[in-house]
């Protein structure tokens, strides 16, 4: 019902065209629909009513990044945790950030602060792991791994970078072939899986 729901937003914003809500849900919608410049366009105008919504900013961040303005979502997401320090995806967003854009070391607080704010997310955990391990920490890393398999023991993800840093980093192969077996479990036609474990296995 999402084009029923996206007339009458427009409706109320033909009667009231302030009205922030509407602004703020037509945007999550173009998200949805993956029109990340069409979302930014959106949020802004909803941002004009309530300039300090750290759900909208941390958002207007994220479709920001989508278009590859990587600088000004690094900006709202550090003014998001200016107005609120426990917000827990605005720590996980700029933190994955950083770390694909090779930061790896200015990540991992805001990473590790995520993970403290929202235990029970297995992707907070993961990428937590992985800032980590490209950091050169593997055993910091492994450990951000098993506590992901604490909140979701089949989050393949953290099975093939557990088993990769195991067998690359740390020179256990035996303990990564258990994760490569698990990983392949999981995926059983995933060609780089297959590979890695019977690299293992020599």
């Amino acid at each position: 019902h999402a084009d029923t729901a996206s007339t009458l937003w427009r409706e109320v914003l033909s009667l009231q065209d302030d009205y922030a809500d509407a602004h703020y849900n037509l945007a999550q919608l173009s998200v949805q629909q993956g029109d990340h410049e069409r979302a930014i366009e959106q949020y802004n105008r909803a941002r004009r009513e309530r300039p300090r919504n750290v759900s909208l900013l941390n958002n207007l961040a994220v479709a920001h990044r989508a278009v590859g303005h990587a600088d000004t979502a690094s900006t709202l997401w550090r003014e998001v945790l200016s107005l609120q320090d426990d917000h827990a995806d605005a720590h996980y967003n700029l933190g994955t950030a950083l770390y694909l854009d090779g930061e790896s070391a200015r990540a991992l607080p805001h990473l590790r602060r995520a993970v403290e704010l929202a235990p029970d997310s297995a992707k907070y955990h993961s990428n937590a792991a992985a800032a980590h391990q490209a950091a050169g920490l593997p055993l910091q890393a492994v450990a951000f791994w098993q506590s992901a398999f604490r909140v979701d023991p089949s989050y393949v993800d953290a099975h093939f970078n557990m088993a990769f840093t195991f067998q690359y980093d740390l020179g256990d192969p035996e303990s990564a072939l258990r994760h490569w077996e698990m990983a392949r479990e999981l995926t059983p036609a995933d060609a780089d899986v297959i590979m890695h474990g019977a690299q293992a296995l020599l």
